[in-house]
């Protein structure tokens, strides 16, 4: 497709399409040999995709997308990990643990490590994201809670992460030789999008179920099969 084109798809001004080009998020179109005009692909329509949403809904700006978009190399041609690039861009990590974080950290780490459905990044990448609130739990509910206490919770939420999957278009799992961006986005955005829904509905489901705790009303048994049998 043209330029024009491009930008009438993708509803981004081509002055943008080619300060992007400038900026290294977007790869250059090719150049025809028979019309000698620059020709652009369905991958560049997915990058201004993702772009977009993780400038509209992360608020990531130009440099944060530029080293996420560094990343994004075909499938077997960079060590690189663009769906973790991503997620630290979205969910900057602390660079430091205090001593008295360090036990809690160790402790969350292990845990999940334990886990069966963990990679060795993801062993480590969120331990900052479990251990704080962890340390409040402890404080205002429950002294002696522990990280292992969270396996039944990481159970559903690997189940959920299927669902997730599910209910996004298009095949996640690229093959080798194909550009990340597809599987970049429907990663990371799938995180960014379904999250305030999920969100939304435990609160929902939560203070229903208080409500009819409160007033004697009879709790529904809505799922009475384990994650793995569903």
């Amino acid at each position: 497709m043209k330029v024009s084109q491009l930008a009438e798809r993708s509803g981004v001004p081509i002055s943008t399409i080619k300060f992007y080009i400038r900026e290294g998020l977007l790869p250059r179109g090719e150049r025809t040999t028979a019309s000698n005009q620059v020709v652009y692909e369905t991958l560049h329509l997915e990058r201004l995709m993702l772009i977009g949403a993780l400038k509209d809904v992360a608020g990531l700006g130009t440099d944060t997308l530029r080293s996420v978009f560094a990343a994004l190399q075909p499938l077997g041609e960079s060590d690189a990990d663009p769906i973790n690039q991503a997620l630290v861009a979205v969910y900057p990590k602390p660079t430091e643990v205090s001593v008295e974080m360090q036990p809690v950290h160790d402790e969350v780490r292990a845990f999940l490590r334990s886990l069966p459905w963990t990679t060795e990044d993801e062993r480590y990448f969120w331990v900052d994201e479990i251990a704080g609130p962890l340390v409040q739990i402890r404080r205002h509910l429950d002294p002696d809670f522990g990280a292992d206490q969270l396996r039944q919770l990481a159970d559903w939420v690997w189940k959920l992460s299927e669902v997730e999957f599910k209910l996004a278009p298009g095949d996640p799992i690229p093959a080798m030789g194909d550009d990340m961006t597809f599987t970049v986005k429907r990663s990371v955005l799938g995180i960014l999008l379904f999250e305030p829904v999920l969100l939304a509905l435990r609160r929902c489901a939560n203070a229903a179920r208080g409500r009819r705790m409160v007033l004697g009303m009879p709790l529904p048994d809505t799922y009475t099969q384990e994650p793995s049998e569903l």
